[in-house]
This record gives C-alpha cells, structure tokens and sequence, in this order.
C-alpha cells in the first residue's frame, strides 16, 4: 500500500467542498483506476507455455485452460481478462482482479515465471504511473485554489 501525506490537505478540502469540487474526485480516481488496469491487465506476447507444439506435450490455452497433445484438455481458464475491476472509494481507488489465480499472476505473490514472461504486477504498474497522476492530481489542485 501507498501512503501520501500532504500538507495542507484540510485547507484543500475545505475550498473544495466550497466550490463542491468533491463531486469530481470519484470520477477522477476512477479514471485513475482504469488507466492503472489497462496497463497491467496486458497480455504479454504467447511464449512456449502457450505453444501446442512445445516439448511437455501440453500447454496452456488462454481462455481455455490446459490442453495435451494426445487430445482433451482441462478447462480451468477463469478469463482473467474478463475479471478485472476498478472501485472508488473516498480518497482511494481499489484495482484488482477476481480471478482465484490473479495473485500469482498479477499481485505481490507473483510466481517468478509469470514475471518472467511479461505479467505486471498491479501494485508496480501504480508505482510506476504515481509521478505522472500526482502531476496530473498537482494540475487539478491548482485550478481548484484559483476559481473564484
């Protein structure tokens, strides 16, 4: 979890309940959200896991599950692409995903592998997008301080 303090975040509220700015704030937290899910939620590129000609005579099949060559499979694909949702809450955004597996694939129990061929950790994806969102947050702040 990330933590900010700010100083003069009661002087902000304040003004903003003034100008009844705290309307927007949801709105924007979750655009926030969306841009944070977007970017983590991206497959990376298929690898040799995915491939149905790879040594193991099995592979993974998104959206499916495993399949094995002799024929069969089993469907245990949750669609995590499907699972994803972003929640708004007061002065914070929850990003996260439903799948029973996304843990290891997208959360800080990330299995080294999934790492490895690409799959981004939620929690870096936001580490990562926080100097552009406070300039952005920075940007909103100001034009609340100026109106009249």
């Amino acid at each position: 979890m990330v933590q900010i303090h700010v100083e003069g975040l009661e002087q902000l509220l304040d003004r903003m309940r003034e100008i009844g700015a705290g309307r927007f704030i949801p709105t924007a937290l979750k655009a926030i959200g969306e841009s944070i899910k977007k970017e983590a939620g991206k497959y990376p590129p298929a690898s040799g896991a995915n491939d149905p000609g790879n040594p193991l005579g099995r592979w993974y099949e998104r959206g499916y599950g495993v399949r094995y060559a002799g024929g069969g499979g089993n469907p245990t694909s949750q669609m995590m692409n499907r699972k994803w949702y972003v929640r708004p809450e007061q002065w914070a955004v929850l990003v996260g995903n439903t799948a029973t597996y996304s843990p290891y694939v997208h959360g800080e129990q990330q299995v080294d592998f999934h790492g490895e061929r690409g799959w981004k950790k939620v929690g870096d994806v936001a580490e990562a997008a926080l100097p552009e969102l406070l300039d952005k947050l920075g940007d909103q702040i100001e034009r609340i301080w100026a109106r009249p």
